[in-house]
């Protein structure tokens, strides 16, 4: 499902009860429950029983991959890349980075009901901005530090962040 697709489906779960498993069980801790607080469209994902997933938690996980080696920079870079572009519609023969995969997902679509591009907001490119952050935090790319970049995360009605000046940077990495 790419970005304009998950729209589509979130507006229909209008008036259709309050919680959704997605994907039909095969991540049972992984649920949409609507409607949300902020928008029409709006959704509440929670991670387990009422645990709402962060751009923060997301961020820390993307780090703690990098700092055990779980996966390398550019495999991160490149799956950043790949879920912005093509949303859920690819896979992975990993179930870490399919979970991932589908947490980034349904984290930063929120952004985009609550913060659409086309209305003049950053929408998915903000947490995605952060996320690429954190890898090369992580990774020593940037003089910063990985908790500096938490709160980058935690900003909420400060503005956007500055971008840095990083090389090679992914097609999201801007406003």
């Amino acid at each position: 499902m790419n970005y304009s697709e998950g729209l589509t489906y979130v507006k229909k779960l209008e008036g259709k009860g309050s919680r959704v498993v997605y994907k039909d069980g095969e991540y049972p801790d992984l649920t949409i429950n609507y409607p949300g607080r902020k928008r029409h469209g709006d959704y509440r994902l929670t991670l387990g029983m009422d645990d709402a997933p962060t751009h923060a938690y997301i961020a820390e996980t993307l780090i703690e991959h990098i700092n055990l080696k779980t996966f390398s920079f550019q495999q991160l870079k490149s799956f950043l890349e790949d879920v912005y572009t093509n949303g859920t519609n690819t896979e992975y023969n990993n179930y870490k980075l399919e979970f991932l995969k589908h947490l980034v997902y349904w984290v930063t679509l929120q952004e985009e009901v609550n913060y659409p591009r086309s209305n003049g907001y950053a929408g998915i490119k903000l947490p995605f901005c952060r996320y690429f952050e954190a890898i090369c935090a992580a990774e020593r790319i940037i003089n910063i530090s990985t908790q500096e970049i938490i709160l980058r995360c935690n900003n909420h009605g400060a503005g956007r962040p500055r971008l840095f000046n990083i090389e090679n940077t992914p097609s999201f990495y801007q406003y």
